[in-house]
């Protein structure tokens, strides 16, 4: 009887850990999934600026990059492979 016991807590034990590290990834994968979700919003906060600072005029000391070239250009959707950004 006793080694019906043993086996069934080594069992019981077993799905515990189990249980424990599934919830230990899930509050990670929640915890990178909030990181991803502020430096998108973050992006995005960047992007209005510069589109607003290129409307302004004021691009010179812009660098150039892909994604200030593609919003200073936003009037030339006729290229191959460009597409709107806004």
């Amino acid at each position: 009887m006793s080694t019906i016991e043993h086996t069934n807590k080594n069992r019981y034990l077993k799905k515990r850990r189990n249980f424990r590290k599934f919830n230990l990834l899930f509050g990670r994968l929640e915890i990178d999934d909030n990181g991803f979700d502020d430096l998108s919003k973050e992006i995005e906060k960047h992007d209005i600026i510069l589109i607003d600072k290129i409307k302004e005029g004021q691009h010179e000391d812009m660098p150039i990059n892909p994604l200030t070239l593609r919003a200073y250009l936003k009037d030339y959707e006729d290229i191959r492979g460009f597409n709107k950004y806004y």
